[in-house]
């Protein structure tokens, strides 16, 4: 039989029999990573509960490379295949390269790919990476879905490295490389360096770092304007992540100052797990959301924040971001113009 490692359980049920069977297990996690497991290992409802996990759950998967993974694990032919930021050919058996894998121009720019201090530049990034020692690919992935970003990749042969696409709500993360430890284990890599580490570190914080929570409120930029009415929408959901209606919600409002406002938010006739209420915002400052809603014995519970400006989210921020519009401008091809040389338009 099948034996599981697990570890940091909650309790001692916990994943007892392996990989969950329901989706309401399932959805308790934010992040999964799929590691050198071929599709077979999951049954059919398995299979189908990934692509709920990406598409309706709003996770993030991370998929990495191995003899039994992508195409070489079955995959093509499985519904886990439309949800890869990767185009997934015949298996080829046997396939080895030992690669060295480096950032992509949009790569370099990705808070993923930095290795480096805070004070170093982008050369002393891209360094980094070059310094460090070649891994194995097995999985000859060539080709990124349209819509999906590459962030790694090999030169000779210009194998994918690190990919990843949006999918329904959810992010899929494909990282061919079957043993990235190299970083950390290589004996030409000294004992200080920690590119290993930080790689993984930002790597699994990105992964989840947009999953949804059963409770979400708007307005998402967290902005609204002071001495105003703003109306809250509070979105919620049950934990198959379908909409969940008919819970009772309260919120409790505290501003910048200690006041309180206590609020019952109805549900919105005609959107199924949409509740909301006007909250009063009478100064500027940072007003703690505490929301509860209970719904079939179960109560939920969240803490969110808004800041409260004299300007509200329209001029948020409104200052010219320069640096900002001349790599829009690099990225996709065109020019920044300023009001001096306006004229060269």
């Amino acid at each position: 039989d099948s034996k599981f490692y697990r570890l940091g359980i909650d309790d001692p049920e916990q994943l007892q029999n392996g990989f969950p069977v329901t989706e309401e297990e399932l959805f308790q996690y934010r992040g999964l990573i799929i590691g050198n497991v071929e599709a077979s290992f999951f049954s059919a409802e398995q299979q189908r509960m990934l692509v709920d996990f990406l598409g309706r759950r709003g996770g993030g998967v991370l998929f990495l490379g191995g003899k039994h993974a992508f195409a070489e694990g079955g995959y093509a032919d499985s519904p886990v295949a439309e949800t890869l930021p990767v185009v997934l050919d015949t298996p080829r058996s046997g396939y080895q390269r030992e690669v060295q894998l480096l950032p992509t121009a949009l790569g370099r720019k990705h808070a993923l790919s930095q290795l480096a201090s805070v004070d170093d530049d982008a050369a002393d990034n891209l360094a980094h990476w070059q310094q460090l020692p070649a891994v194995t690919i097995v999985n000859p992935l060539f080709q990124s879905k349209p819509g999906a970003a590459v962030l790694l990749q090999a030169e000779a042969p210009n194998l994918l490295g690190l990919a990843y696409q949006r999918y329904g709500r959810g992010i899929s993360v494909a990282l061919t490389a079957q043993n990235t430890w190299v970083w950390q284990m290589h004996a030409d890599v000294a004992p200080d360096n920690q590119s290993h580490e930080i790689f993984w570190r930002q790597l699994l914080s990105w992964l989840v770092s947009e999953t949804p929570q059963r409770i979400e409120v708007s307005p998402a930029s967290g902005q609204v304007l002071a001495g105003a009415e703003t109306t809250l929408p509070v979105q919620i959901v049950d934990a198959a992540y379908r909409p969940l209606s008919g819970a009772s919600v309260e919120l409790q409002l505290i501003g910048p100052s200690g006041q309180e406002q206590h609020l019952l938010l109805p549900e919105q006739a005609r959107a199924a797990g949409s509740y909301s209420a006007s909250i009063l915002t009478p100064e500027a400052g940072l007003y703690e959301l505490q929301i509860k809603a209970t719904a079939n014995d179960e109560e939920l519970q969240r803490i969110a924040y808004v800041n409260a400006s004299a300007t509200g989210e329209e001029f948020y921020r409104a200052e010219l971001q320069a640096d900002v519009l001349r790599r829009l401008a690099r990225d996709t091809g065109g020019t920044y113009f300023t009001a001096a040389n306006a004229e060269g338009l």
